[in-house]
């Protein structure tokens, strides 16, 4: 079997940032690095365009933007995870990026570092320096025609940074585990690799994991220290007692971002997402103190970049990443110093998601646990609510303006079953309903729309009507014979093609001098008419051709305006019969014909306009937009034509970039009954939408792109299920030391890691917090076998406990719950030997990873008549089992030692009647 895998939402965690100029000497980018691509970014006063994405072939490890001296254009470096080395250059004459160098930098021996990738470049870019092996440092220098070598730098090396002001290429290895050192040694280039490193200074300094170095620019030259509680100045070379401040908190992480040109401010950002301001005070261009300032709260920084004028990216890791704005007065709201300006969703790290049915859309939506949040994740359309009114019944609408060159619509016709209704715009902001003289207001309304000479037409079952724009009177009239009614229009600002009840099809023309309907064409048809469309084609106003369906013949008829005559006649194919048709061009270059049937499919045909009879229609498809007959109405979005479907399960119909292959995208409401562009004033490029039982304009968001609702929690949700029958969720909650608490956060403030049940809006409903030092490992809802459609559910959550000083739980717990009036109550508690790290429902049990061991548990009668699960077999020989999952008697688990394991189970022993084990030399999380 071959698996086809494709990217469906590219990565969207910040790892990496960068700012200087890349594209030219005049132009300032912002460079984001997103694990396998790097986007670059311009400044302008909208804030940031993207403008350029480089993909990458690999992960990328290490990302610096560099300057040699005297060139006023940057380069960057960039060292992928798996030892790929190059330096690219943006080349202006050929708008593309330059390979400068590149390479494999990986050794024959040494042991490799993967937790502590570090790529420098000296300030002067004499060379580059890549950390990748313990206790070794690789030089390239930038002369590309020498090559690379080894210098020995020693053990436990934290972070190496490059110093500035220095003769010769030096650098500062701060080394040490449970005490440490920092030290500078300069590297040169022209002697024996053996003899190219000669340490200059030693200092004796506290680091710990998550300490950070930072090298400070001339004129003040030296090395920042930032540890989890202190910052610490060392001169270079040192002089006296290094300057010291204290960090209000204690932390493990900060991530460190340049203010200024000459290092005298750094942006610092911690792991409970504070952003502060560390100022090195001067004098005499020595630094003579350090002093810390509070600016607010942002998301968890893994990259900070300082843009200009204030302006600061936020890049991250953990949540969605922001441009924020500096403010010199503290915000009287916020009560912080720092404005959010825009967010970039990420929807990463993913800890664990889940594919559910959406019920309000009835359609299938990824709700991951990302972060510090839940992402409620859809691959469709998104319509932006911005008016509404309840108005049930509407049957057609149309938009219309006071005068045919206004840029907006001021009018918007409601059809319903007995009469017409006028909604108003009467100012930038408001609607109200209006009275039109001379329009028909006791019909229902079958077309309506602008037409040349400054006139509006209206067609109703009892007739046509033509107004002047600028009195709102009739000029002129046209009804049927007395015998018959008028049950299907369509037109055009020139061109009008009505449908009779006794089978008759009439086109019309308007003669703008006159302001009069003029009849042109008329035929009699043997069956009635379904539906009728006379749309021109790309920027002419007159169509050439009308398209004509009928309720007896499966069939379309083209026939030519202004005489009717038929053209082609294209079979449908089936018992399907046309109910709405649509001529329409969705690029410069792609014409098509769409027919909406009463199965709820739409059949679209390539159509050439200058072909013969045969050849007029061509590449017939078929797609599926729901149960129901679809209206098809066609409306601009963003400079480009779409298709709005309405019906039972709204879509927008495209066509792909550079292509004729006709595409699809679901729309965020559950069923629409009619649709007209309403592009007004105070609702610019928006739609208005018409349901059941309301009125809805809105505006249509990126209709290609994937849709993500994040519900924000002050605690990291780590895996989630779904209670189907109950329609709640289970989210196993992890809390986060020392995080500030958010205003807009979901999660109740607690000290405990515990089980929450959610509603279908992610509400809290209730939480069951474990013990201390007890954190939730998996969960799982499950009737234990029980197919009937009354079974209880249960929700099975695996637990281990946090021994302090430990690197393994000794123990864990597997506790069993039941939902009553939308709470948690605990039915079973079973105390487990080891460390749960998974559970899955296995044959009317479950069975779990505890350590090294797969137990199976059944599900059994106990005291006082309750029910246990109660441990019946196990299986041995495996480090750590990380996941398992099991079909029919077969359990598949997952170990730590980089192993899968096939296990069969008979029904009546409950023990392994044969495995087989497949060892890779990757590391397995999931299966």
């Amino acid at each position: 079997m071959n698996t086809y895998v494709v990217t469906a939402h590219k990565a969207s965690i910040v790892e990496h940032t960068q700012v200087g100029n890349f594209f030219s000497p005049l132009k300032r980018n912002l460079l984001v690095g997103r694990t396998t691509r790097i986007d670059v970014y311009a400044f302008t006063r909208e804030g940031l365009v993207h403008t350029l994405e480089i993909p990458i072939y690999g992960r990328i490890a290490v990302m610096k933007l560099c300057r040699p001296p005297g060139d006023d254009q940057d380069q960057l470096l960039v060292l992928t995870e798996r030892y790929k080395f190059f330096v690219l250059k943006w080349n202006a004459n050929t708008n593309r990026c330059e390979t400068l160098a590149g390479g494999d930098v990986k050794d024959k021996i040494g042991r490799m570092d993967n937790h502590n990738i570090i790529g420098i470049a000296d300030p002067q870019l004499r060379c580059f320096g890549l950390y990748l092996y313990e206790r070794l440092l690789k030089i390239i220098p930038t002369d590309y025609s020498r090559e690379a070598y080894n210098i020995r730098i020693g053990d436990n090396v934290h972070e190496i940074v490059f110093l500035y002001g220095c003769a010769t290429p030096t650098i500062a290895c701060l080394h040490g585990r449970d005490s440490g050192y920092l030290r500078a040694l300069e590297i040169h280039q022209d002697v024996n690799p053996v003899e190219a490193s000669q340490e200059v200074w030693q200092i004796e300094i506290k680091a710990s994991f998550g300490t950070r170095i930072v090298a400070v620019p001339e004129p003040l030259c030296g090395v920042l220290v930032i540890g989890e509680d202190t910052i610490t100045y060392v001169a270079n070379p040192p002089r006296g007692e290094p300057l010291s401040v204290r960090i209000p908190s204690s932390l493990s992480k900060q991530t460190v971002g340049r203010v200024d040109q000459d290092g005298s401010r750094y942006l610092l950002g911690d792991d409970t997402g504070a952003l502060r301001l560390l100022v090195l005070e001067k004098h005499e261009n020595k630094v003579s103190g350090l002093k810390i300032e509070e600016l607010g709260t942002t998301s968890i920084s893994s990259a900070i970049s300082y843009l200009d004028n204030g302006f600061v990216f936020i890049g991250s890791r953990f949540g969605d990443s922001q441009l924020i704005e500096l403010l010199k007065e503290m915000d009287p709201e916020s009560k912080m110093n720092l404005r959010v300006m825009a967010t970039y969703p990420n929807i990463g790290p993913i800890k664990d998601f889940i594919l559910v049915e959406d019920e309000k859309q009835s359609r299938k939506v990824v709700v991951t646990c990302s972060g510090l949040s839940l992402r409620v994740i859809r691959n469709g359309t998104s319509v932006v609510e911005q008016a509404s009114v309840q108005i049930a019944g509407i049957t057609g609408m149309f938009s219309l303006k006071r005068k045919a060159k206004d840029p907006f619509y001021s009018y918007l016709i409601q059809s319903f079953t007995t009469e017409t209704r006028i909604l108003e715009m009467t100012s930038a902001t408001e609607m109200q309903e209006a009275v039109i003289a001379g329009l028909n207001h006791s019909a229902p309304t079958l077309f309506a729309a602008n037409t040349v000479g400054d006139t509006i037409v209206q067609v109703t079952g009892d007739g046509i009507i033509l107004l002047s724009s600028e009195t709102m009177t009739a000029t002129s009239e046209w009804k049927p014979p007395n015998t018959c009614r008028i049950t299907v229009a369509s037109g055009n600002v020139e061109q009008l093609l009505v449908a009779t009840s006794d089978g008759s099809l009439i086109s019309f023309e308007i003669d703008p001098a006159s302001k009069s309907i003029v009849e042109k064409g008329h035929v009699q048809l043997e069956n009635e008419v379904s539906c009728l469309d006379c749309t021109p084609l790309g920027d002419e106003s007159r169509a050439k051709w009308a398209a004509v369906g009928t309720w007896k013949d499966v069939n379309v008829q083209l026939v030519s305006l202004p005489e009717l005559k038929t053209v082609l006649v294209e079979n449908l194919g089936g018992n399907l019969i046309a109910r709405s048709l649509l001529f329409t061009t969705l690029d410069e270059k792609t014409f098509m014909l769409l027919v909406a049937d009463g199965d709820g499919y739409v059949v679209s045909y390539l159509l050439n306009p200058n072909g013969r009879a045969d050849d007029i229609l061509s590449e017939k498809r078929r797609i599926n937009v729901g149960t129901q007959p679809a209206t098809l109405v066609p409306f601009r979005n963003q400079n480009r034509m779409f298709v709005f479907a309405a019906c039972d399960r709204p879509t927008v119909l495209y066509t792909a970039f550079r292509s004729h292959k006709l595409l699809c995208s679901n729309i965020n409401l559950r069923e629409v009954t009619h649709v007209c562009m309403f592009d007004s004033e105070a609702f610019p490029e928006c739609l208005a939408i018409a349901t059941e039982s309301s009125l809805i304009i809105g505006g249509v968001d990126d209709v290609q792109g994937f849709h993500v609702r994040t519900i924000p929690f002050d605690e990291q949700p780590r895996r989630i299920t779904r209670v189907p029958k109950a329609r709640l969720f289970a989210v196993l909650f992890e809390k986060q030391d020392g995080l500030r608490e958010r205003k807009e956060s979901g999660s109740p403030k607690t000290e405990m890691d515990g089980v929450v049940l959610l509603n279908n809006d992610f509400q809290v409903l209730h939480r069951f917090n474990f013990q201390e030092n007890e954190t939730g490992c998996s969960l799982l809802a499950t009737t234990f076998g029980n197919n009937d459609e009354d079974a209880q559910e249960h929700v099975v959550v695996a637990t281990a406990y946090n021994t302090e000083g430990s690197a393994n739980s000794e123990t864990g717990r597997i506790l069993v719950f039941t939902i009553a009036e939308a709470r948690l109550l605990l039915v079973s508690e079973t105390e487990m030997k080891g460390f749960v790290f998974c559970v899955e429902q296995f044959m009317g049990g479950v069975v779990a990873g505890v350590s090294g061991r797969v137990i199976l548990l059944k599900w059994e009668d106990g005291e006082n008549n309750t029910k246990k699960l109660v441990p019946r077999s196990s299986r041995h020989g495996q480090i750590l089992v990380l996941a398992l999952d099991c079909v029919d008697k077969w359990i598949l688990s997952v170990s730590l030692e980089k192993s899968v394991t096939l296990a069969n189970r008979n029904r009546p022993v409950l023990e392994a009647s044969n495995e087989r084990i497949y060892v890779k030399t990757l590391s397995t999380r999931a299966i």
